[in-house]
């Protein structure tokens, strides 16, 4: 079923988003990230579904918010480059997460299927601050909650990879949740990133041996040319797997 309330295209309308700081004090300074953090500075958008609710639901996520960046107050913060050239999160900077309150005109069944979404449409419904495309000021995270006619809403979050990578980033929803709930949290983040933190400078204290060249007897160069690249999802469903298991599994092998 299309996302559609007229012409094919999802109509919100969003509030302005307010800037959510953590609950309470946290510390300062700077965090900072490995090469491989900084590999992707990307950010990955997300949507969680939810049924209709009697509650006032913007304000206990909002306030969740406020409540599980005291425990993960670098999300609050902004990268920065340091004398090195490389890039940090500055915890001192904390300018908050933006959160945005949107109305749909239709109801959620009427997304359709909400893992295939359409790139339009996941986008009105995961916020994207003006600023995200300058490096010092754009967020590290973003949330927007959008209520649909049917009484349900969903939670769109936008977090920068290069500070949390999937596992990361669903220990903090987690997280989030649970105190939404009014429960404890179940797992306590650990800043500490010392153990990640390479020599400087390098200091190489056993046997090393230089990589070999070897000469390039493979065609990889075509797979690297220019080319058009389309995008297509898949879906299987739970007998389609079913089955390519059996294929696989066939004869024993």
């Amino acid at each position: 079923m299309e996302a559609t309330t007229k012409n094919n295209v999802l109509i919100i309308e969003r509030s302005s988003a307010v800037m959510v700081q953590p609950e309470y004090e946290t510390p300062e300074g700077s965090l900072f990230l490995t090469s491989i953090d900084q590999v992707a500075v990307v950010h990955v958008p997300s949507i969680y579904c939810f049924d209709r609710s009697d509650a006032n639901v913007v304000e206990v996520i909002k306030q969740a918010l406020a409540k599980v960046l005291v425990h993960y107050y670098p999300l609050a913060g902004r990268l920065a480059i340091n004398s090195r050239g490389k890039l940090v999160v500055d915890c001192q900077n904390k300018l908050g997460v933006p959160f945005v309150e949107a109305i749909a005109d239709c109801d959620i069944k009427n997304l359709g299927d909400v893992r295939i979404l359409d790139g339009d449409v996941l986008g009105k419904l995961v916020y994207k601050e003006p600023t995200q495309d300058k490096l010092e000021v754009a967020p590290l995270l973003t949330a927007q909650v959008t209520k649909f006619k049917c009484g349900g809403f969903i939670l769109g979050v936008s977090i920068n990879h290069c500070i949390a990578d999937g596992i990361s980033a669903m220990d903090f929803m987690n997280a989030w949740a649970e105190i939404a709930r009014g429960k404890p949290l179940s797992r306590v983040p650990c800043h500490d990133r010392t153990i990640l933190s390479a020599r400087f400078p390098p200091q190489i204290t056993g046997p090393y041996d230089d990589f070999v060249q070897i000469s390039d007897v493979s065609n990889t160069k075509a797979l690297y040319e220019e080319q058009q690249i389309v995008y297509k999802s898949f879906l299987f469903d739970a007998e389609k797997l079913a089955a390519l298991k059996r294929m696989a599994t066939k004869d024993d092998q």
